[in-house]
């Protein structure tokens, strides 16, 4: 399915394919990993495994990376810990994405920025001094960044997009590219985002 997106949406005309690392057993604590996870949807036994069965394999890897190459698409991807940063550096990943989650995570960030790679920040979620303190950090150790305005609801009601936030992105940083990730079901974000200046 993922070498399916990748081919569609390139042929579409997708300039990037972003994907998402983890690495569940630095992530989670040993009783989180090993909690039973004992339901319908489950994959495994205990919640570890469970999230382990949707992580792509190192030859996945390779595969969708190697595909990006092929189409001539930019491989993107967010590294959710440190041990997915170094793999996705060791792929020589083309860009980094910063999750919300991770605004101001200077041990993360200082390693992001250390590898030199072009950089996409997502925003939701994250409490404004959050993100002055990530912009002045990137900002400060020279990064090739962009911002993302993003709110963190799955799926995004359209009376909490908040795309004037766009506006103001731009306004307090004019030299940084804004743009816009949501979870919106529909098209009408994208148009709207564009008008506030994505």
């Amino acid at each position: 399915n993922a070498k399916k997106y990748v081919e569609e949406f390139t042929r579409l005309g997708a300039n990037a394919i972003k994907f998402q690392m983890r690495n569940n057993e630095y992530l989670f604590s040993e009783e989180a990993f090993n909690r039973p996870y004992d339901n319908e949807n489950s994959f495994g036994k205990s919640y570890g495994e469970h999230r382990n069965y949707l992580e792509f394999s190192d030859d996945e890897w390779i595969e969708l990376r190697n595909l990006c190459k092929q189409l001539n698409v930019d491989f993107m991807c967010t590294p959710f810990d440190e041990p997915s940063l170094q793999h996705l550096i060791s792929l020589d990943v083309d860009l980094l994405k910063v999750s919300s989650f991770d605004l101001a995570n200077i041990p993360l960030l200082s390693k992001i920025c250390a590898s030199g790679k072009p950089i996409v920040v997502s925003v939701g979620g994250g409490k404004l001094h959050h993100i002055e303190s990530t912009i002045q950090y990137l900002q400060h150790n020279d990064a090739d960044f962009a911002l993302l305005h993003c709110v963190s609801e799955y799926p995004c009601p359209i009376n909490k997009l908040g795309l004037g936030f766009i506006a103001k992105l731009k306004q307090q940083h004019p030299s940084l590219t804004v743009g816009l990730s949501d979870h919106f079901n529909g098209i009408l974000s994208g148009p709207v985002g564009y008008v506030n200046g994505a």
